[in-house]
């Protein structure tokens, strides 16, 4: 995915929506972040955000079966003005 200028990619991942998957993906986001320099409580939110997607775009809580095969995409940016907010 192109990535606006004002932007910079920190990293572009997809995971199978799997059970346990949400850990796997708030760790790499979380890793993904950590030289942005942000506080614990803001990347510890963020995991929670991501887990949360994790869990739900595959709809995991309901039939894990059903979307073993299917991806979520994660796309980390960052800016100056975003991690400033």
């Amino acid at each position: 995915m192109a990535v606006p200028r004002s932007w910079r990619g920190l990293d572009e991942f997809s995971l199978p929506s799997v059970p346990g998957n949400e850990k796997l993906a708030s760790e790499k986001v979380a890793a993904a972040v950590s030289g942005l320099e942000l506080p614990d409580i803001r990347i510890e939110r963020l995991k929670i955000a991501v887990g949360a997607h994790a869990l739900t775009s595959g709809h995991l809580r309901h039939l894990p079966r059903v979307y073993a095969d299917r991806k979520s995409g994660y796309l980390c940016l960052s800016s100056i003005d975003a991690a400033r907010s």
